[in-house]
């Protein structure tokens, strides 16, 4: 018990009452025990026990010990002198008040009373000794707890990675973690009591974040941020922070709390990649420029190609067809055959320049994106073909009303050869099927081209949209190897996809997607 406390407690109190340490030094006497002594209360304070009875040193050392040892009142018999003079007999009694800590000694209470009136009081005394003990022993449980409480405070705020700052209303730094003190080189005694204001490499972001940031109000910001800060040595460095008001019990600021991270790494690293990608971009656009030219070069160079290649296989099928009109019948069967192999090879050279010149062209022509009716363009070609065998028994089923977004050129291209090919392939066929129509695949739109040709062996389905890639003899069906590897070419600018599934003799479907928003196709 403090002195303060005592004082508040016994000074209403009609018993004569003093506080004393073990060693029976007087650190409190309240007004009954000065008048009950004939000694002035200040000049009391500064006695000893020794000094107020008449007994041996041994004994009063003895009764000090036995009242040390006990949370009780007990007696004892002390000649206390009054005023100096004379000795009165009375009941001293003494009990263990606040045992000896480590910022405070032990303390005994002491009371002095007549015997007469000894045992009238004692029992009240007691009762009010206990009530003390207990306000004690509840002030120290709670002490303990706040030790506790503190230590386990202490031990997380000590143990986070970040730095941790707390500041006052006029930002002066509270307290500081050791990882602030590792960021900055301060030690704590450095810190507590300076504003943040030196940590800051840049003292206009000082005052910046004061304005917008650390300050009270409901209006000021919360949230990450980036700022320079500077080390004891002067060394500037970034961090990412993050910083927030402290609120009291009442909702009222009474700081602030600044957590920061050291992103000098990151900073350095984002450098880096931000001068490799400039100096990426400029390579992409030096490659792109040749590129551009060599492809230029190349159609150039293609079409030049073409052109000189037409001509002599023009005048090699030409004149082969004539020579078989004028002296066929002077050849026998065997050059005759020979002769319509050159001209069936011109032709097929010729289809064949035509093809890839078309493979090149809807690779490069630019995109004129509208919506595109592919029922009609399906209907269209359907008379096409019929016109061009008539006698043939096909069954069309053409699924109406299906538009797509697109290119209509290069949609016209991707479903005169999908068709053509179901046509082709179901020649020996009667009554051939051709389908075309739209599913539901996992929630995505998926088109179809089905027939009940000849079909295919499905391990070679990775091979069919590839350039000059036939799963037939020409000799049974003729074509170039190029239809399906410019229908995969026009899908992947359309950023769709291209499949097929077949089985020999029972057909095959083509399935395909085209994207549903303009915006994600992209023009080349």
């Amino acid at each position: 018990m403090f002195p303060e406390k005592f004082a508040l407690f016994a000074r209403p109190l009609p018993d004569a009452m003093c506080l004393i340490t073990a060693s029976g030094k007087i650190l409190s006497a309240n007004e009954a025990a000065a008048r009950f002594l004939e000694i002035d209360s200040d000049v009391l304070c500064g006695m000893t026990l020794f000094e107020l009875v008449t007994d041996s040193q041994e004994k009063v050392e003895q009764t000090l010990r036995n009242w040390s040892r006990s949370r009780e009142m007990i007696p004892g018999p002390l000649k206390v002198r009054v005023g100096g003079r004379k000795i009165t007999p009375c009941n001293c009694s003494g009990s263990l008040i606040q045992p000896k800590t480590a910022t405070s000694p032990a303390t005994i209470l002491v009371r002095y009373q007549h015997r007469e009136h000894f045992s009238k009081s004692f029992t009240a005394l007691n009762t009010k000794i206990e009530q003390l003990q207990k306000e004690i022993a509840i002030r120290q449980k709670t002490e303990q707890a706040l030790a506790k409480s503190k230590a386990e405070f202490e031990a997380m705020f000590n143990s986070i990675p970040e730095g941790v700052v707390f500041a006052d209303t006029e930002r002066r730094i509270v307290m500081s973690n050791p990882a602030i003190h590792s960021m900055f080189g301060y030690s704590d005694e450095e810190l507590i009591g300076n504003t943040t204001e030196m940590l800051y490499a840049d003292k206009a972001d000082y005052i910046d974040q004061g304005r917008r940031r650390y300050r009270t109000g409901p209006d000021s910001e919360s949230g990450a941020y980036e700022i320079q800060y500077q080390r004891k040595d002067g060394s500037v460095f970034w961090t990412e922070g993050l910083g927030t008001q402290v609120k009291n019990a009442q909702g009222e600021t009474i700081g602030f709390i600044g957590l920061l991270r050291d992103i000098s790494e990151r900073k350095k690293t984002e450098a880096e990649l931000l001068k490799y990608q400039e100096h990426l971009e400029e390579l992409v656009k030096e490659r792109t420029i040749a590129l551009e030219n060599s492809y230029q070069e190349l159609e150039s160079y293609s079409y030049s190609i073409a052109h000189d290649l037409r001509a002599p296989l023009r005048s090699i099928a030409g004149f082969s067809q004539i020579l078989l009109q004028d002296a066929g019948d002077k050849l026998d069967g065997e050059n005759q055959e020979h002769l319509q192999r050159i001209v069936k090879s011109a032709v097929h050279m010729a289809a064949l320049i035509d093809d890839i010149l078309e493979l090149s062209r809807v690779s490069r022509s630019d995109m004129r994106l509208d919506e595109v009716n592919l029922s009609g363009i399906c209907l269209e070609l359907r008379k096409t073909f019929i016109a061009s065998t008539p006698e043939r028994r096909v069954e069309w089923n053409i699924q109406p009303g299906l538009v797509a977004r697109g290119d209509y050129q290069l949609l016209y291209v991707t479903m005169s050869n999908l068709l053509s090919n179901a046509w082709k392939f179901t020649q020996h066929q009667s009554p051939a099927q051709i389908e075309f129509g739209l599913m539901d695949k996992a929630g995505e739109n998926v088109y179809y081209v089905r027939d009940n040709g000849v079909g295919f062996d499905m391990k070679y389905s990775e091979k069919m949209f590839g350039l000059f890639q036939r799963l037939h003899r020409s000799d049974e069906y003729e074509g170039t190897g190029v239809g399906l590897a410019t229908v995969e070419r026009i899908l992947t600018r359309h950023n769709g996809w291209v499949r097929a599934e077949g089985e020999v003799g029972k057909g095959a479907t083509v399935y395909f997607s085209l994207p549903e928003k303009t915006d994600s196709i992209k023009p080349v």
